[in-house]
């Protein structure tokens, strides 16, 4: 998949989640710019409703774009008065995509976008991919923000297989007599299990590595190891395996700590991280290449500098909570 997302955002709720999106599938960011800028603040909402009311195309800064260089175009807006902003009307009034796999993600203060999300449609003139309608992204609870990004970017990528074969559990974790592969629809009310692994040194360092380009997901982004627990593996038991196929690293299961769980809903998994403490030298390393390009250990101010730089794995949204 070559994407490209293409965007307008008045006050950052779009260009919040469109960050995100990027990071996971690796698509492209365009930011359309009025030249006549909108105002933010209490008088915006009279002024960008009637303009979207009144279905206004206005014109546009400059930007460079060729849509034969992408497959699949996503195209994001704030909501106004149940419409989409105006210089979406004006993108998709000069670019035809029809023929495009698409995707459309609207931000709105109600969380009812479908209005919105219709008439982009109309405008398109063919049905999505997928859409994303999500309410206030950045007053949202980050864990269920991040479900519906990570559910959002799943189906733009659509379906791949690994031939991993997974374990399947109830709603509350409990094993079932069910097994799945990779790549194939999880059924209603089952889950399956993720595991991320940070690893420190005694200098206060973490080990984190650079994702091959190679990956359909988060292509090139520094990351601590993880993946999916296999079959007959718990979560500790898959950081351990994860680590030794990823880095050839052994680590000592019973240096292990369980330092966060989350379950993500829509993405219809469990999601552990576990933490050791270990002093590695990186000329021990061996890089498992078709999943990682480099290694290093950093520090938080480190990872603060990817984060800010869209470098880092959006799926470790939360690692202010682990690296201190």
């Amino acid at each position: 998949m070559k994407a490209i997302i293409v965007y307008y955002s008045l006050e950052g709720n779009v260009k919040s989640v469109v960050r995100m999106i990027s990071n996971l599938t690796g698509a492209d960011l365009l930011e359309l710019v009025p030249k006549v800028p909108y105002p933010t603040g209490k008088v915006s909402k009279y002024i960008s409703g009637k303009a979207a009311l009144s279905h206004d195309e206005p014109e546009l800064m400059p930007y460079d774009l060729d849509l034969d260089e992408y497959d699949t175009v996503i195209v994001a807006t704030p909501v106004w008065a149940g419409n989409p902003a105006p210089p979406l009307n004006t993108f998709l009034a000069t670019n035809d995509i029809s023929e495009k796999r698409t995707g459309i993600i609207v931000s709105s203060m109600s969380g009812n976008g479908s209005k919105c999300a219709d008439r982009i449609k109309k405008m398109i003139g063919s049905e999505p991919v997928c859409v994303m309608d999500v309410r206030e992204p950045k007053k949202q609870d980050p864990d269920l923000l991040m479900d519906i990004e990570m559910s959002f970017a799943r189906d733009m990528i659509g379906p791949y297989s690994t031939h991993e074969e997974w374990d399947l559990f109830d709603e509350e974790g409990n094993l079932l007599d069910m097994k799945m592969t990779r790549g194939a629809e999880i059924p209603e009310g089952c889950y399956h299990k993720i595991v991320s692994v940070w690893i420190r040194n005694t200098k206060g360092e973490y080990l984190l590595s650079k994702r091959s380009m190679e990956k359909l997901v988060s292509p090139g982004v520094w990351e601590c190891t993880g993946g999916a627990v296999d079959v007959g593996e718990t979560t500790l038991d898959a950081a351990v395996r994860e680590v030794k196929e990823e880095l050839g690293i052994d680590l000592d299961p019973s240096r292990g700590v369980l330092a966060r769980s989350t379950k993500h809903d829509l993405m219809h998994e469990f999601y552990d991280v576990w933490v050791f403490e270990e002093d590695i030298d990186i000329a021990d390393i061996k890089l498992q290449s078709e999943e990682v390009s480099d290694v290093r250990w950093m520090t938080k101010k480190d990872v603060d500098e990817l984060w800010e730089k869209d470098e880092f794995n959006a799926l470790l949204y939360y690692y202010k909570d682990i690296m201190y």
